[in-house]
């Protein structure tokens, strides 16, 4: 007796299609040899399903992959925080006000550039308009002298300051900067030479540019006994030097008590605004003489 087998050949050509279907379904590839009609080549059907069924065991790994990316895509959206809608807001607001602000300080600066003149002078001209006023303070300076010498030879008036010409004497040049003692000399200011443009020509000569490097000793301790200002005073000739005082004006405090340490030694002096800036001078081939300065001399 003969045990059939499900791929027992068989000549019906209804009951093969059916087992080959049922196989596919089960993801099971049916036994070539068993299916093989006798003695002949395999149907066209045949190899479509065995197509089939790979195709179908790929896509279905395909699937699982995919799946399994898309769970880890889900993870990373949901770490990433989200922006604060009332943050955006807050930046947005900020943004505009500034916006606003800037246009507001450019309509600012146009009105000032189209309104005010003082943009418009050139150098040239200020440099004029400050040759004009010290001509016009020298002008006073000397009237001044004049009246009060009038006053001194007719109501015999003792003890009183006249501005004079200080001649026959060398000046000491101090510059008092933010309360503070700073002879323009070494190692307190620097000197070198170097290249100058005139403002009023545009020409370039050479010159020489004194910048302070030091800052020297405050207005309290240099007049004290050892100080700066008391060594200046000590080592100088009341006869052959005076004391030339550039005040900035920061330093009005220290000029109060700086003149009258100087003439109660016996010494005359004069003074002067200025800034704390380098101090530019040309050198010239035929250099004009220095003007002589005008100042006080000691009270007798």
């Amino acid at each position: 007796m003969t045990t059939k087998t499900p791929c027992a050949k068989r000549t019906d050509r209804g009951v093969v299609p059916t087992l080959v279907l049922g196989f596919l379904a089960l993801g099971v590839a049916p036994c070539r040899a068993q299916v093989q009609a006798d003695k002949g080549p395999d149907p066209a059907w045949v190899h479509q399903g065995e197509l089939l069924t790979k195709r179908l065991q790929t896509n279905a790994l395909r699937l699982r992959q995919s799946q399994h990316l898309d769970g880890q895509l889900g993870q990373q959206l949901a770490a990433i925080a989200q922006p604060d809608e009332n943050a955006v807001a807050r930046t947005a607001s900020e943004n505009k006000t500034l916006a606003l602000r800037l246009a507001a300080f450019e309509r600012e600066l146009a009105t000032l550039t189209t309104n005010d003149s003082r943009t418009s002078v050139s150098i040239a001209d200020l440099q004029k308009e400050l040759t004009e006023a010290e001509e016009a303070r020298d002008r006073l300076a000397k009237i001044q002298s004049e009246r009060m010498n009038e006053l001194a030879s007719t109501n015999g008036t003792k003890g009183l300051r006249r501005e004079l010409v200080l001649k026959d004497l060398d000046p000491i040049t101090i510059k008092l900067v933010k309360n503070r003692v700073v002879p323009m000399m070494e190692p307190f200011y620097n000197v070198r030479r170097g290249k100058l443009k005139l403002a009023l020509t545009g020409e370039s000569v050479d010159g020489v540019i004194i910048s302070r490097v030091h800052d020297g000793e405050s207005a309290a301790n240099a007049i004290r006994p050892g100080g700066l200002l008391d060594t200046l005073l000590s080592n100088a000739d009341p006869k052959k030097k005076y004391f030339r005082l550039l005040v900035c004006a920061d330093s009005v405090s220290a000029f109060r008590a700086i003149p009258e340490v100087i003439s109660r030694r016996g010494f005359a002096y004069s003074w002067d605004t200025a800034n704390d800036e380098d101090i530019l001078r040309p050198l010239r081939k035929n250099a004009e003489p220095d003007q002589e300065d005008r100042g006080y001399f000691p009270t007798k």
